[in-house]
Order: structure tokens, then C-alpha cells, then sequence
């Protein structure tokens, strides 16, 4: 099963949008997230959040609708993204898609895109998305579709990754690359798919247009 996350960081545009909610099989809404699936005529299956940012004409438009709504506390240990995800997670979703997840605040939006590892550790297929970029993490292997114009790998072990590279115009075959190096910045494919080999370590791949 496919769940879709609409958080509330900058928005997708609304092809994107469409796109993804029509993939899933379970939309939540996070807080003022819901109110791109509104106004979208998106129906939404979940609503959660601590409410700070959701507007009450949106709030009162699904309680309208009987949408189920889970209320969290100001004050808590994860953040509503989060705990969206640990619904999913509880409800044995193999795929999640992340929407409106990042923004101008680089806390939230790090904190999200590292959310992507407790995903990995339980083994569910997972893609944060912005206008811009579809980010990934992996630790073994990925098959890319061309679809944006750049691909990254970022590499998130202290101890560095050992990467192979096929079908990109900069290929690698078990290479050594060390943790914060930007060897791996701005590849892109030569054929129609490709795949990013980890043979160790733990990697972001970030997919993007200019």
C-alpha cells in the first residue's frame, strides 16, 4: 500500500500534487497541509497536528466533511510529520511519498529528510518531494528513472560510502567516497535508467532541476 504525507512547508504545485494523491492509497493531511488538498478537492483520510498553523475555515471544512482528525499537544516528543509517518509505519505502508516538507526552516526540513532513515530501517520505500528535488536515502541499491536533470549522492557515513555507477555519464565502479565530499554532485543519466550501487554505507540520492 502507498501512503502520501502533505505536510505544511512550501507548497507543490498543484500537477504535483495530483500526481502523487493519485498514487496513494491513504492521504494525511499535516495541520495546515490540508488546506492545498482542499483547495485541490483532494479528500483527505487523516488529519494530524497540533493545529498551530491550519487555518479554523479549513479545520471546520473537515470536521464538515467527518474527516478523522488525530489532535496532538503542543508540547511532544516528535514532530507532526512524524507522527505521520509512525502511522503509516504502524499501519504497514510499503511505500510513503513526502510532500510540503521542506521550507524556510532548515531545522524542519532536515529533520524531515532524515526522517527518510527511520523509513529505510523499516524497510519502506520512501521519496521526499518538492518542486525542485525527489531525495531518497538508500543503502544498497536503486534503480532511477530519467527524470530530472541532475542526480546526487550525498554521503551520510562517517566512514564514507563505496559506490558503483551505471548508465550515468560519470560512472563509477566500487569507488571509495568519503563522508562530506561533493565528488558525487550534479551527474546525470546517458540512458534512460540507471543504477546507484552502495555497496557500503548508508547515501542521499537527490534527483532535481534548476
Amino acid at each position: 500500500m502507498i501512503g502520501l504525507i502533505v505536510s505544511g512547508g512550501d507548497r507543490v504545485n498543484d500537477n504535483l500534487l495530483k500526481n502523487y494523491s493519485s498514487k496513494a492509497d491513504f492521504i494525511i493531511a499535516v495541520d495546515k497541509g490540508a488546506e492545498s488538498l482542499i483547495a485541490n478537492n483532494i479528500k483527505i483520510d487523516l488529519l494530524v497536528g497540533d493545529f498551530d498553523s491550519i487555518s479554523e475555515k479549513s479545520l471546520n471544512i473537515l470536521k464538515e466533511r467527518k474527516t478523522s482528525i488525530k489532535k496532538l499537544e503542543i508540547e511532544k516528543d516528535e514532530s507532526d510529520t512524524e507522527a505521520a509517518l509512525n502511522y503509516l509505519i504502524k499501519n504497514n505502508y510499503s511505500k510513503i511519498f513526502m510532500l510540503n516538507c521542506t521550507g524556510s526552516r532548515l531545522d524542519h526540513t532536515i529533520s524531515n529528510i532524515f526522517l527518510l532513515k527511520k523509513l529505510l530501517d523499516d524497510n519502506i520505500e520512501a521519496y521526499l518531494l518538492d518542486n525542485n528535488n525527489r531525495v531518497r536515502m538508500i543503502n544498497s541499491k536503486a534503480r532511477i528513472k530519467k527524470e530530472y536533470e541532475n542526480i546526487s549522492i550525498i554521503p551520510l557515513t562517517v566512514d564514507g560510502i563505496n559506490i558503483s555507477l551505471e548508465g550515468f555519464y560519470y560512472k563509477l565502479s566500487n569507488e571509495e567516497i568519503e563522508y562530506g565530499s561533493s565528488r558525487c554532485i550534479s551527474n546525470f543519466l546517458i540512458n534512460d535508467f540507471g543504477n546507484v550501487i552502495i555497496n557500503s554505507g548508508l547515501a542521499l540520492i537527490i534527483e532535481s532541476n534548476d
